[in-house]
């Protein structure tokens, strides 16, 4: 069997094994050059076949520039990859002519023909020496001394069109920028030549871009708000201008306290201090809003400002406070003004003789239905003849019926009737208006015997008539007055 070490029949060959890659293979089979197999011995590749050029060469063995044999495709190899030494890197053998720009060579334009910028000896061409550039369309071709051929006296400019020559347009002029260019090309967005003379603020060529912030757009406009890319400053971008979606028309996030008054804002202050001229609501602020504007409202308990309910704020947000028409805390009456005299006083107290406030139209008020005192319980001031006896001060008073003359009556100065006062009283006999004995009435108003009256006079006469009659006058000087003596 194969592997044995003896060639048996359909064996080209038995090492002992039965391992591929040491002349023999597996399958006891002579091991060559084009079988696939690769032979450690003699082979460094083995691609299944004696073509080269393939990178493996018909010897089976790797083909590449710099492995001192000549490749298929290969010029020379001299057993290198440098330059400059006559077989160049690529293996081609170093010539000036052979399209390959060369160590020591200006330029190699494949031919070592002069006139075309590139000469014989593969150096550029003076500049300004002939050349032919091959276009028809340009007058006069001269070398730039690098290298290149440049036409002059183009038909471009002429403002004739010439298609021959590749124009697609010819504005009379070789400015670009204003959609025909330099080289009579028609200009467009996208070209990387802004087109002034046009609609383009830009153009950035093929980096223009309708996604990438700040980038100039396909349509060669700007990046801007409203173009639906976030750019530099902007906040947000949803592809308007408009405000009120969320996104201002200037492209800022719409928050109340952006300090921006965005669609739907009555204001905005860009703070959080509810106690100014906008909310922290952005609503402006206005009594009923519910919230106190410091310095203007005293109050502001929203839609519980009431002008009817007792105590409430009230809807100017004003606090409560006697004149508003309210009864309020405090107060007995409230009859919307501040006014005394109307039945409600200026403290908002009800007016009633006894409330100890002396109201319009009261003499006095001390708070007390005492009858007897300086102020009567009908807020009038006690006085002699009001026939109420004020304590202390008057013994008596009837008022209309107080009499100077009249018997047991009381006096006019609120006094009682009393012996001496000139009114024959209950219990008098007598009153001569003083409380003087000897006078006929005594002092306490009796009527006096003629014997105790004085009778001495300064003149008397004295008549006897004889007829049972004694008659004497005589004038005094006791008290002015006079005595009938019988």
């Amino acid at each position: 069997h194969c592997g044995d070490g003896v060639v048996d029949a359909g064996e080209q060959c038995d090492d002992g094994n039965v391992l591929d890659g040491d002349g023999c293979s597996s399958s006891c089979q002579l091991e060559s050059c084009g079988d696939g197999i690769v032979n450690n011995v003699t082979e460094q590749c083995d691609d299944g076949n004696t073509d080269g050029g393939d990178g493996c060469s018909a010897t089976c063995m790797l083909e590449s520039c710099g492995n001192g044999v000549l490749d298929d495709g290969e010029e020379c190899d001299d057993g290198n990859v440098i330059g400059g030494d006559g077989c160049s890197a690529a293996c081609k053998i170093e010539k000036c002519g052979n399209g390959v720009l060369d160590v020591g060579e200006d330029c190699d334009d494949g031919n070592i023909l002069n006139g075309d910028c590139c000469d014989s000896t593969c150096h550029f061409e003076p500049a300004g020496s002939a050349c032919n550039d091959s276009n028809v369309c340009s007058a006069v071709d001269q070398c730039n001394g690098a290298g290149l051929c440049v036409g002059s006296g183009s038909t471009c400019g002429n403002g004739v069109r010439d298609e021959a020559c590749g124009e697609q347009c010819d504005d009379k002029n070789t400015v670009s920028g204003d959609g025909c260019s330099s080289t009579c090309q028609l200009e467009f967005c996208g070209d990387g030549s802004i087109n002034n003379g046009d609609t383009e603020q830009c153009d950035s060529g093929f980096t223009n871009s309708d996604t990438d912030p700040n980038a100039c757009r396909t349509n060669c406009l700007w990046a801007h708000c409203g173009d639906g890319v976030i750019d530099a400053g902007e906040t947000c971008d949803d592809g308007n201008n408009m405000g009120g979606d969320g996104c201002s028309a200037t492209c800022q996030i719409e928050v109340c306290g952006n300090g921006i008054k965005d669609v739907g804002e009555g204001c905005d202050d860009g703070n959080t201090d509810n106690g100014d001229d906008c909310l922290n609501t952005c609503v402006s602020a206005t009594c009923g809003d519910g919230v106190i504007k410091a310095g203007v409202e005293a109050c502001d308990n929203g839609t519980e400002n009431s002008n009817t309910v007792a105590n409430a704020c009230r809807s100017n947000c004003t606090l409560p406070r006697c004149g508003d028409g309210v009864v309020d805390a405090g107060e007995t009456c409230d009859d919307g003004n501040v006014a005394n005299g109307d039945g409600c006083s200026s403290t908002c107290q009800i007016e009633i003789c006894g409330n100890g406030v002396v109201d319009v139209g009261e003499g006095c008020d001390d708070g007390n239905t005492n009858n007897n005192d300086a102020c009567l319980n009908t807020c009038v001031s006690a006085t002699c003849g009001d026939g109420v006896v004020q304590g202390d001060v008057e013994a008596c008073d009837n008022g209309a019926a107080n009499s100077n003359t009249v018997a047991n009556a009381c006096r006019t100065n609120c006094s009682l009737a009393r012996c001496g006062d000139g009114v024959v009283d209950t219990g008098e006999t007598c009153d001569d208006g003083n409380t003087i004995s000897g006078d006929g009435c005594s002092s306490s108003c009796q009527t006096e015997p003629a014997a105790t009256q004085n009778t001495t006079g300064t003149t008397g006469t004295s008549s006897d008539t004889g007829a049972g009659t004694d008659t004497s006058s005589g004038f005094g000087t006791n008290g002015g007055g006079c005595s009938l003596i019988r």
